[in-house]
């Protein structure tokens, strides 16, 4: 028998969901769900019913309905589930969200939308590895627990990645990885407009697709690549100056350059990686890179000594004014999704 206590106070917190759904798909939904908090053994459909005691109650054949095909809207739960997140964000602070893409590897012959991916966490620097199943790209509000000293990433909207093929198959236009994380951005900044955001992302996302598309008020923290070509920025136009406006200045020294430079003036910051306290060399400047920013002015930090990294690291961000420690320690929270990847 279900834990009534739970069953009766996890409704309660549910009723906010209420408006997302129709009147049948809202039974439904809470039944799921607190079979979902109670269930102990692996959360399929059937021990869910089993958790929640709803065995006997409906056929079972309702409750795998409303996964294939009830009426709801995801993307209205998970601004819900964002309005509960936000309680534990102080509410002047920018919310902090972690952007990555996740391979959800299945088998069988009948899972839509399906196809083979590049598996991360098989594949290496040699050798590419690739398995079936589903690629979510998943963005995520941080939040850091001071008390425990630890962040955690708690997912609230996703998109389901088709490849090209698949897309043909189904008659669907295709989307990039890049594309549907622009679209999850702009939905949950309509959701709350006036809010700053910081967004974290690896080097898959710190590309021109995302970069020139931050909504006002979105700042974009991301890992890029040492050998990027940067420029600084162009002289203004003289008088009389005939032709078309220059769109950028003279070449600079690339990441690797500045690293590999042994007059370079490396600077040591004090920071917390990872709940752990460590102390780095970098290197700061602010310059322009068309393949990605185009037009926009970036600061780069070049890092030394980042541990867990062998080699010398870059990162970018989108507001020039940020210092390299505050960089540092806002792309480091990108791993809580990781951690959460591997949790679920």
């Amino acid at each position: 028998m279900p834990d009534i206590t739970i069953v009766t106070s996890f409704s309660a917190l549910l009723c906010g969901f209420a408006d997302c759904f129709t009147g049948p798909s809202f039974a439904s939904f809470r039944h799921l769900m607190s079979g979902w908090v109670l269930c102990i053994g692996q959360h399929t459909v059937t021990g869910l019913i089993q958790a929640a005691g709803l065995v006997g109650t409906k056929h079972h054949s309702s409750f795998h309905y409303f996964f294939r095909a009830a009426r709801w809207d995801a993307d209205r739960v998970g601004l819900v589930v964002l309005g509960l997140v936000l309680k534990l964000v102080p509410p002047f602070a920018p919310i902090v969200l972690a952007i990555d893409d996740t391979l959800a590897r299945h088998t069988g012959k009948k899972i839509s939308s399906a196809g083979m991916h590049r598996d991360p966490l098989l594949s290496t620097a040699t050798k590419v590895t690739y398995h079936f199943g589903h690629v979510w790209v998943v963005l995520a509000v941080v939040v850091t627990v001071e008390r425990w000293n630890k962040s955690f990433a708690l997912p609230v909207l996703m998109r389901l990645y088709r490849s090209v093929k698949t897309c043909e198959r189904m008659s669907l236009p295709h989307k990039k990885k890049t594309e549907l994380a622009v679209d999850l951005i702009r939905i949950l900044k309509e959701a709350r407009p006036q809010r700053e955001v910081v967004i974290v992302g690896d080097n898959a996302f710190a590309n021109r697709e995302v970069i020139t598309k931050l909504p006002a008020k979105t700042t974009f923290v991301g890992r890029g690549p040492m050998d990027a070509a940067i420029n600084s920025l162009p002289a203004p136009r003289e008088i009389g100056e005939m032709g078309r406006p220059r769109v950028k200045g003279k070449r600079l020294l690339s990441p690797q350059e500045r690293a590999d430079d042994p007059n370079a003036p490396w600077e040591s910051v004090h920071l917390n990686i990872y709940g752990r306290p460590a102390t780095v060399q970098v290197q700061v400047f602010n310059a322009l890179w068309r393949k990605s920013g185009k037009g926009r002015f970036l600061r780069f930090v070049v890092i030394r000594n980042w541990p867990g990294h062998k080699k010398d690291d870059v990162l970018l961000c989108t507001d020039i004014t940020k210092s390299a420690r505050w960089i540092i320690e806002t792309y480091c929270l990108r791993w809580t999704e990781e951690e959460t990847f591997k949790w679920c």
